[in-house]
């Protein structure tokens, strides 16, 4: 066989599903893909997203590690046990019995958005089953995106509000995004569609109350008690009028509870990193798994 078709048998391989793995747990409220050999990676996307919004950095990482890919079960599937009650701390459970049941050595978290913060609760409450966590775009709380520096019942509040707007918007014709949605989510119009095709694919009972367990959840009196390495890539957008030192002062102010964590802005890019900044972030996720 000549090296053109070991390479192209190497990549098969890499592309095709763990069926060992797929076999030792199998999850209710999200769905697992597992493609590729090595050292364990879990991808967790964010709000609506479905687990392709990892194919570049499968694509990237399958050749030299296993990748697990999840999809919250409601956005795209059928929301099963997410249709009720709270979502994100069942989830965050769910994954370290998926860890267990997998005999997952310490893999490494790669989470963007809420899945930024699902990170950040496994390496704060299965801080022993997990080797390192990068967090993409995303706050202890998500009330910190509204507010300074909001009271536990000022979060309450807004998570309540958010949960009803959301519920109450449920089952409408979706309203044509505005200008500037688009800019603020990704740089990259190409991709504004299939954020728009997973928005209107998503369960609405599922995303407000996403939306609700982040925005009234806190994790900053936690951080304290992480153990593991933790890197934060945040976006800046010059477009949203704020100085870089600006910026980068708030993050830092945010996860100041945080032992060693290692704060990278990333320049010109919204809060979908990974493809306003690809060759950025690329270069990120191989410094954070090296």
């Amino acid at each position: 066989m000549n090296r053109r078709n070991l390479l192209i048998g190497g990549a098969i391989l890499c592309a095709l599903p763990n069926a060992a793995f797929a076999q030792a747990y199998q999850p209710t409220r999200f769905s697992v893909r597992t493609v590729g050999q090595g050292p364990d990676v879990i991808l967790i996307p964010g709000l609506t997203c479905q687990g392709a919004v990892w194919d570049e950095t499968v694509a990237q990482l399958a050749p030299r590690f296993r990748c697990h890919v999840l999809t919250l079960s409601g956005f795209g599937s059928p929301a099963g046990p997410n249709a009720e009650g709270p979502v994100i701390e069942p989830v965050v459970a769910e994954i370290a019995n998926l860890i267990r049941a997998g005999g997952l050595k310490s893999p490494a978290i790669i989470g963007h958005s809420i899945g930024g913060f699902m990170g950040l609760r496994l390496a704060i409450a299965h801080g022993d089953l997990i080797g390192r966590v990068m967090i993409v775009d995303s706050y202890p709380s998500a009330a910190l995106m509204f507010m300074l520096n909001p009271t536990p019942a000022q979060a309450l509040v807004l998570a309540t509000r958010l949960k009803a707007n959301v519920l109450a918007m449920a089952g409408q014709a979706a309203a044509p995004a505005q200008p500037a949605q688009g800019p603020s989510m990704t740089k990259v119009a190409a991709r504004q569609p299939l954020l728009d095709r997973w928005g209107a694919a998503a369960d609405q009972r599922v995303v407000a109350q996403c939306l609700y367990d982040v925005t009234a959840a806190d994790a900053r009196p936690d951080l304290p008690k992480v153990r593991k390495p933790v890197t934060m890539l945040h976006a800046y957008d010059p477009a949203i009028g704020f100085s870089k030192e600006g910026v980068d002062g708030r993050i830092a102010g945010m996860y100041a509870g945080l032992p060693g964590v290692k704060l990278v802005r990333v320049d010109n890019a919204a809060h979908f990193i990974m493809w306003d900044q690809p060759e950025v972030f690329q270069a990120e996720v191989e410094r954070f798994l090296a």
